[in-house]
């Protein structure tokens, strides 16, 4: 409820009357962290040029503030925009990750010296090994070197929304949905690199995708949109059930093939590669288990049907169609087959639970 009252303040009434059987269908379904992102992306295709103009509206309330904790310690809270947020973690963990690996602090301790180190001037740590042969560079030595490269910020957004040409939401990788108008002012101003791709002949399922007859989409206004906008993901995961329902040989274990009679470059690897990776977290979003929100940058590589690293030919490849995301947790759920995961069209993903027999079914926050 919170999420939905969180997600909804301050939005124009007619809008939440269009939405609302549809936030209430993602919240039956969804765990609070994906509902929160799903009435996002709903928001911001209903009414984009709205979303823009709250967000700019929230740049005022951009803030720095500290709180004193316990034991001698204190918080310093930011309150930045999604992409400011961003660059500034990549910024504290590039330059917590400038010492060796026998520096004695454990990672988050690494961040907070950063932060410190950032606040400074400075452009990295110093080591703290204690060793004399020790190869990280020190703070000193790095400070006559050019001025730090920008971090790397990835962007998902489709090549029509880019070019204006339509009005789809967007997302930054580590943060989540982002309006398509703040997509577009970040491309303008970045050095970026793109990678066009079909999400759904690339990271579709193993199962071929039902056929439909073309559709003539007449000339609508804003409150007949809804008919031609992407469902949300509760309406989304409640067709799949209605599918396997009505027929449920389409829940069956896959070769890993993706249907495809040889295995394209790089499928016999198990490593997938960078573009390949980037693919499927950009696609999936978050941890595909049950009720999982932890983000895809956070995620490991799975593959559906195992890789066979004694006959990989025969095993299941390494291609979009039998990846997943799944946290470290999770995966090791999966590996030890107390739920097993079947891909469905669309990468929906039907698991079932080895002891009860229970199922559910988990969607992509993309396609």
């Amino acid at each position: 409820m919170r999420k939905i009252v969180d997600g909804l303040t301050g939005v124009d009434p007619e809008a939440i009357a269009a939405l609302e059987r549809r936030v209430l269908a993602s919240a039956h379904r969804l765990p609070p962290g994906q509902l929160e992102r799903d009435i996002e992306r709903q928001l911001f295709a209903y009414d984009p040029d709205a979303a823009a103009e709250r967000r700019r509206k929230m740049l005022e309330h951009r803030d720095v503030r500290t709180r004193a904790d316990r034991h001698g310690l204190a918080q310093l809270q930011a309150t930045l925009s999604a992409n400011e947020a961003v660059e500034a973690l990549g910024l504290i963990n590039e330059a917590a990750g400038s010492v060796c690996n026998h520096d004695p602090r454990n990672a988050s301790t690494r961040r907070a010296d950063a932060l410190v180190a950032l606040l400074h001037g400075e452009n990295g740590l110093t080591c703290q090994c204690g060793s004399e042969t020790c190869e990280a560079v020190s703070p000193a030595s790095r400070s006559t070197a050019p001025s730090r490269r920008k971090p790397l910020l990835h962007i998902v957004c489709d090549l029509p929304t880019l070019l204006g040409l339509t009005s789809d939401p967007a997302s930054i990788d580590g943060y989540g949905p982002i309006d398509p108008d703040f997509a577009r002012e970040l491309a303008a101003d970045s050095t970026w690199q793109a990678l066009f791709v079909d999400f759904r002949s690339q990271a579709a399922g193993n199962r071929p995708r039902r056929q439909h007859a073309p559709t003539v989409l007449p000339l609508v206004t804003r409150r007949d949109r809804l008919s031609r906008e992407p469902k949300g993901c509760g309406d989304r995961i409640r067709a799949m059930q209605r599918l396997v329902a009505r027929a449920p040989d389409i829940v069956r274990r896959s070769d890993g093939h993706g249907a495809q009679p040889d295995p394209p470059p790089g499928a016999l690897t198990y490593t997938p590669g960078a573009a390949l990776a980037a693919l499927v977290r950009a696609v999936d979003g978050h941890c595909r288990f049950p009720g999982c929100s932890v983000p895809a940058n956070r995620c490991q590589l799975d593959h559906i049907t195992e890789f066979d690293p004694s006959d990989p030919r025969r095993g299941g490849w390494t291609i979009a169609s039998n990846l997943q995301c799944l946290c470290r947790h999770h995966h090791q759920v999966k590996t030890y087959r107390l739920w097993t995961p079947v891909m469905l069209e669309d990468r929906a993903i039907h698991w079932t639970d080895k002891t009860s027999g229970l199922t559910a079914v988990t969607v992509p926050e993309r396609i």
